[in-house]
Formats: C-alpha cells, sequence, structure tokens
C-alpha cells in the first residue's frame, strides 16, 4: 500500500517521535523501531509522499545514527 501522509497523521507521528526522543533512553530503541515498523506498515516501503520519507529518514538516523 502507498498512501500520503495527512496533516493530522504528520502532527500525531511528530508528537510521538518527540515524546520518544524526550523520554528516557531505557527502551528509546525499541520504541524507535516500532515507529519505523508503524511507518513503514502504513504507508508501504516504496512510498512516495515527501512527508513520510523526511519522517522515516529522521526517525531512522534517531535509531542508527545514519543517514539513508
Amino acid at each position: 500500500m502507498n498512501k500520503d501522509m495527512t496533516f493530522g497523521e504528520m502532527k500525531q507521528l511528530t508528537e510521538r517521535f518527540n515524546q520518544i526522543m524526550g523520554a528516557s533512553l531505557v527502551n528509546r530503541d525499541k520504541r524507535l523501531d516500532g515507529l519505523i515498523e508503524d511507518i513503514c506498515q502504513v504507508y508501504g516501503y516504496k512510498c512516495d509522499d515527501d512527508f513520510v520519507i523526511d519522517m522515516f529518514h529522521s526517525v531512522w538516523e534517531a535509531r542508527h545514527g545514519v543517514i539513508l
């Protein structure tokens, strides 16, 4: 499935990402992995929506320390 991200979805994912980054380091990697999985499940692995791609890259960089 390849769908575009709505403003509401972008806001929700951004809030979730910011909450993860502001929380304790204990479960941060696990929670970032979950966010990556959720983005891929909802928007697909070959999504061409710029907002989805930017969000995915931000989460990936926070999790793995490298930019795709």
